[in-house]
């Protein structure tokens, strides 16, 4: 699967933890071939609202954060690390 697919099921994934228009408008951004950008956006949301990230999930970030150059910085990292549910 490429990157570009793996954001938008990733990003979809989150339907139900983030509303229908956070996944759209961040998910809009592969659009306009700003995948960093949308990665950026989704994770912006995810940690503003305290939504639980599975530890696939977080993995899924972590590898597409290193193809996408790194976009998310050490503090978003972090917290999303604490987002980290055995629920999800």
């Amino acid at each position: 699967m490429e990157d570009l697919e793996r954001l938008r099921v990733l990003g979809e994934g989150f339907d139900g933890r983030l509303s229908e228009n956070e996944i759209k408008f961040a998910l809009g951004y592969i659009d306009f071939n700003e995948a960093p950008l949308a990665l950026d956006a989704l994770c912006n949301y995810i940690c503003e609202h305290d939504v639980g990230v599975s530890m696939d999930e977080y993995g899924e970030i972590i590898l597409l954060n290193g193809n996408f150059g790194y976009p998310l910085g050490r503090k978003i990292i972090s917290y999303l690390k604490n987002l980290i549910s055995s629920d999800q």
